[in-house]
């Protein structure tokens, strides 16, 4: 019968094809300028042309509202 410390260094005995632990390294820091989205155009065009589409999609939400209503 086995004595009990031939049992405990059994069982503490690294397993086979097991690797020793390895502490992750620290992950790699991204400059956050080149995720930020780029400005195509200035902020001026940018606020006409959005209340050019805003104004076009209200006249015509309007008409076919209207065109509706005649149909009934």
């Amino acid at each position: 019968m086995p004595k009990i410390d031939e049992i405990k260094k059994l069982a503490n005995a690294p397993k086979k094809g097991t690797k020793e632990y390895q502490k992750p390294q620290a992950a790699v820091r991204i400059d956050d300028a080149v995720l930020r989205p780029q400005a195509l155009v200035s902020d001026k065009t940018n606020a006409i042309v959005a209340w050019i589409i805003f104004a076009l999609t209200l006249v015509v939400y309007i008409t076919r509202s209207a065109h509706h209503e005649l149909l009934g």
